[in-house]
């Protein structure tokens, strides 16, 4: 009986071997390429198709430019105190950071996303340092829609030695 039963098990030993996956199957109408990268705006568009990376854009990019930054001071109760415009140059910095330069002395950071979403990086004491050394600004902003490539708006706040002063800006692109 136990010769019969070791006799059983070596055949079933050698019975057995390794799986492996079969070729994968392709499809020759699969041919568009897509971003396969989640943090591009266009992740997954034209999917299914041959993932290609090559095609993305990032949000960093879409914000990236020359733009007239129209400012309104608001008063304690939003309605509109003064008006300002300055020419300001958005640079990217990687696939959702940007840096503002041409408002002041004072480069701002912000962070994007693929939602079109634009915040004002907080740095240092829960804000950035903003023109002067007592200033303090935080703030987000979106675009609206990706096809509109000419503005989009931030609404922020700057907590000085003098107050707080809170406005909204629109940002048109050159």
């Amino acid at each position: 009986m136990r010769n019969i039963i070791l006799l059983f098990l070596l055949v079933a030993t050698a019975a057995c071997s390794n799986y492996t996956d079969p070729d994968p199957i392709s499809d020759p109408r699969l041919t568009t390429p897509y971003c396969n990268d989640p943090s591009a705006i266009n992740f997954n568009w034209d999917f299914p198709g041959v993932p290609d990376n090559s095609v993305c854009f990032y949000p960093s990019e879409v914000f990236a430019g020359n733009y007239i930054w129209h400012d309104t001071l608001l008063n304690d109760n939003l309605t509109p105190r003064s008006f300002d415009s300055s020419f300001v140059t958005i640079s990217q910095l990687d696939t959702t950071r940007v840096k503002l330069v041409g408002r002041c002395s004072t480069d701002l950071f912000l962070t994007t996303n693929k939602f079109l979403n634009i915040v004002i990086d907080s740095v240092v004491n829960n804000g950035q340092i903003f023109c002067r050394p007592t200033d303090t600004i935080v703030g987000q902003g979106l675009k609206i829609g990706f096809a509109d490539d000419t503005k989009f708006t931030i609404d922020y706040t700057i907590f000085s030695d003098t107050g707080n002063s809170v406005h909204k800006a629109t940002f048109i692109k050159q």
